[in-house]
């Protein structure tokens, strides 16, 4: 286990252990851990020459580059908390943001600072720092047009050259202070910032490491296209590879897959994160040989269920199968892992890691028998303090016995290996009969031609539901001979009454498919 109580500690050991090695390579450029600890430091000393001090709250709104994690551990240099925003944001769904946390200061990429600078708040942030595209370290000093009266603006590489990084003094941080306010995707509801504290972030990041045993510190080469400001790519990816001493490869756009594979034939991968519709993309591009992937070691997915059908294909051109593992923003990203990386038990999220407790529950709130399903319920040093400024929602999220409720159904079988089903809320009723989405489209997607599929609840006035089916494919398919492949797998009310085909699935940044979207189309409908 990790012996250190700040995120700030974890980096400063890192930095040190691993001065002279990569630790991160982005858009050509390829920073040291002694640079990460240099440049950190002296942006450190910008922001408290412009009056932030321990406690402030500065927002990061940006893509995988490398002025993320140098912002980030300046940030934590301070004792900042760092609020992390999704670059896709709306104007409003920023304001909201900023309002909300009380942000005092931003790191922006330059790209998308309109939606930052066309709000009131910003006039009153103590800085706004600019982010441009491309190379971080040697790139272009052009900014994009804006008015500069209305805020303090600078650009980013410009705040790393205010001084001697050794000036900055060590931050006094406790365990208990919040690193950070994490929102939640949205995806179920309004978001709400989970408020992590260092030890929180501590704890994961420890959890994560005691698990993957058979990384060698100093010796990984990472693919990192989650995006950072998601909690799967913030602690597994980063934090978990820079405390082995990893060389990171940042990936800005991961939609952008044809340079995705570029990397993979690059640079020698051993392990790589990803998400299902990720593997789906790159395996449909069809220009990776089993030679570029020759060094991989571990495919990791998360944030979503993975598509059997994926699994098997990427595990046929590549030799490593995907593990999955489970975590959620409320958890600092970790609950459950598969710590056997070749594993041949698919559909498992692992089991979880020493200090964890999870607990399956039922409606009433009593843990169900082996192998039964229920919510899973956990409890960890990983587990957020609460959300902020929502007493409410915290109260109705913990149990009486201190455990987070997920939201999702799960068993745990003989084993202890855990399964996850579905979310509670995603659940189809047919009839009074519960139908889990993901167990129909694991069916879906090993029809042949169909990319990937999603499946939602209907109206229907006399099953109260059904179930509608949204496919992606490859070539137009036989709606009829589909129906007829579910049949052999699926009992009556789990089969879809309808088929809709779409060009692609509506998804969050980090891959996760959008079924609230999904389930307000209601044109092109074709009935079977």
């Amino acid at each position: 286990m990790i012996a250190t109580s700040s995120i700030t500690e974890l980096l400063n050991n890192s930095c040190s252990t691993y001065s002279d090695k990569i630790a991160l390579i982005c858009n050509g450029e390829q920073l040291t851990y002694g640079d990460l600890s240099s440049l950190s430091k002296s942006f450190a000393l910008y922001l408290k020459q412009q009056g932030l001090r321990k406690g402030d709250v500065i927002a990061l709104m940006m893509p995988n580059v490398l002025a993320y994690p140098i912002a980030l551990f300046g940030a934590f240099h301070l004792g900042l908390t760092v609020v992390n925003v999704n670059p896709m944001y709306t104007a409003p769904e920023v304001k909201k943001v900023i309002n909300d946390s009380n942000v005092d200061a931003m790191v922006v990429f330059a790209p998308v600072m309109a939606k930052v600078s066309s709000l009131k708040e910003a006039a009153s942030f103590k800085c706004i720092v600019s982010v441009l595209p491309g190379p971080t370290l040697t790139g272009s000093s052009t900014v994009d047009q804006r008015n500069e009266n209305t805020f303090q603006n600078i650009i980013f590489m410009e705040g790393t050259s205010s001084g001697d990084s050794q000036k900055i003094e060590q931050c006094d941080i406790s365990p208990d202070d919040i690193a950070f306010l994490q929102y939640t995707g949205g995806t179920t509801g309004s978001p709400k910032a989970a408020m992590l504290s260092h030890a929180n972030v501590v704890a994961a990041v420890s959890q994560f490491q005691s698990s993957m045993t058979f990384m060698e510190p100093g010796e990984e080469v990472i693919l990192a296209p989650l995006p950072l400001y998601h909690i799967f790519g913030l602690v597994v990816t980063l934090f978990g590879s820079l405390v082995q001493g990893s060389r990171v490869l940042l990936v800005p756009d991961p939609r952008d897959i044809p340079s995705m594979a570029d990397l993979l034939r690059q640079w020698p991968v051993t392990i790589m994160y990803g998400v299902s519709a990720l593997f789906s993309g790159l395996y449909h591009l069809g220009n990776l040989a089993a030679e570029d992937l020759s060094s991989l070691k571990l495919c990791a997915s998360g944030a979503t269920a993975l598509s059997k059908d994926v699994a098997n294909k990427w595990q046929g051109l590549s030799g490593c199968p995907v593990v999955e593992g489970y975590g959620m923003t409320e958890t600092s990203g970790i609950v459950s892992l598969q710590s056997d990386i070749r594993s041949k038990l698919f559909g498992t999220v692992g089991k979880q890691p020493e200090g964890v407790e999870i607990s399956i529950r039922d409606e009433k709130g009593t843990d169900v028998a082996t192998g039964e399903p229920g919510e899973l319920c956990v409890k960890g040093p990983q587990v957020m303090v609460g959300y902020l400024n929502n007493q409410k929602e915290t109260n109705e999220v913990f149990t009486e016995d201190g455990f987070l409720k997920t939201g999702d159904i799960a068993k745990i079988d003989q084993d202890g290996f855990v399964w996850l089903i579905d979310r509670v809320k995603d659940m189809i009723n047919v009839s009074g009969f519960n139908v889990y989405p993901n167990e129909v489209e694991q069916i879906i997607d090993t029809y042949d031609g169909i990319i990937e599929s999603c499946c939602v609840g209907s109206f229907d006035k006399k099953s109260g539901e059904v179930v509608k089916a949204f496919i992606v494919s490859t070539s137009e398919v036989d709606n009829e001979a589909l129906l007829a492949h579910c049949r052999n797998y699926l009992t009556p009310y789990k089969i879809p009454k309808q088929i809709i085909s779409v060009p692609s699935l509506p998804k969050s940044p980090v891959g996760k498919i959008l079924r609230r979207e999904l389930k307000e189309l209601t044109d092109a409908v074709l009935d079977v």
